[in-house]
């Protein structure tokens, strides 16, 4: 059996022995969820069949698709598992009450599916537990204290106001380092990982929360700015796929194709140094960042209109979907006449 403790902003793995404990392994709080969703996600079936469904959870090793030496090999892949691995194969050992049984070799299969098992557990509660996280595309508090019992549960403190807490675990105290400290004893991954869990999300404001991208799909860190996205481009990348539905999008993603490729054209036949290019250059950045927030505020007004006509055709009884119907706003082609006339201006102005 393996024990946790929670010093600082980190979680240590320990070893006990005679009350003496032995560091097995140090993290940070919550790099343990990040590594292994992030590891088992590459191994979600829908990446071997070709397709992505979002709600499928299933993890390949866990089916009968793979081989017993394939699913040893992924499961030894990551140190985490790896050592759980080991503890599963101790146990086996330890449960036989015929004593000529124990001393027989293991019998890996029994093991391994044991583990396999647990980890497809975890998995699927991690990622819906991370998905709901606030402060992700699915920003809905109520939903992640629903995930949240999946690891914890609700008491009542001092003040009689309801807080998540650990699940029960044995409480103990040891020595490490001429230290006593408070340990948990630690029977399974999933254990490790509930309590991983909890001490990201409820034990100190001060640990960053783990949640998952929407673009690119790993867990992340997220920071106090950015609690969406694991990086700039996976946000750029996101509205950039959003707002491809958008016609003014559209109209604007030609356009600053359409000068990109003067720009670029004009850099083949002179120097970056030189001034014509500069001062294209100059009008393309200036256009680029004007041309983006007007795209941007087009479509919120779009939408804006357009929600507030189906709310007022849904509340008159009409099935908005089986009549015509207007909305009164900017048309493409204005839009993109007023994207023409800045460009011009923005040249005329750096001459």
């Amino acid at each position: 059996m393996y024990y946790l403790s929670f010093q600082g902003h980190n979680a240590r793995l320990l070893s006990v022995s005679n009350d003496k404990a032995t560091i097995v392994s140090e993290a940070p709080i919550g790099e343990s969820l990040i590594t292994f969703y992030n590891y088992y996600n590459q191994y979600r079936t829908h990446h071997f069949a070709g397709y992505e469904i979002d709600d499928d959870m299933t993890l390949a090793p866990c089916s009968d698709d793979f081989a017993e030496s394939q699913k040893r090999e992924i499961v030894l892949g990551l140190p985490l598992t790896a050592l759980f691995y080991e503890q599963a194969r101790q146990e086996q050992i330890l449960e036989s009450d015929d004593i000529d049984a124990a001393c027989q070799p293991v019998d890996e299969d029994y093991a391994l599916t044991k583990l396999l098992n647990q980890i497809q557990y975890a998995y699927s509660d991690l990622h819906v537990a991370l998905s709901a996280h606030p402060g992700t595309e699915n920003d809905d508090a109520k939903r992640f204290q629903q995930a949240a019992y999946l690891f914890t549960h609700c008491e009542s403190d001092e003040n009689d106001r309801t807080v998540f807490v650990p699940n029960r675990f044995n409480v103990s105290f040891v020595l490490l380092d001429g230290e006593v400290m408070q340990v948990y004893a630690v029977k399974s991954l999933y254990d490790y990982l509930a309590l991983d869990f909890y001490h990201t999300f409820f034990w100190a404001d001060s640990v960053k929360k783990v949640c998952i991208c929407p673009t690119c799909r790993t867990a992340f860190r997220a920071g106090y700015k950015n609690k969406v996205y694991c990086s700039k481009k996976c946000k750029d990348d996101d509205i950039e796929k959003s707002n491809s539905k958008s016609s003014y999008y559209r109209k604007y993603r030609y356009l600053r194709q359409y000068h990109n490729r003067k720009l670029n054209n004009l850099r083949s036949m002179k120097t970056d140094s030189d001034a014509e290019v500069q001062r294209m250059q100059k009008a393309y950045d200036a256009w680029v960042e004007w041309a983006r927030q007007e795209f941007e505020t087009a479509t919120k007004k779009y939408e804006a209109q357009k929600n507030a006509k189906l709310d007022e055709l849904s509340g008159r009884g009409v099935n908005p979907y089986r009549i015509n119907w207007e909305i009164e706003c900017e048309s493409v082609e204005n839009f993109g006449e007023r994207l023409k006339s800045k460009w011009k201006q923005l040249l005329e102005e750096t001459k």
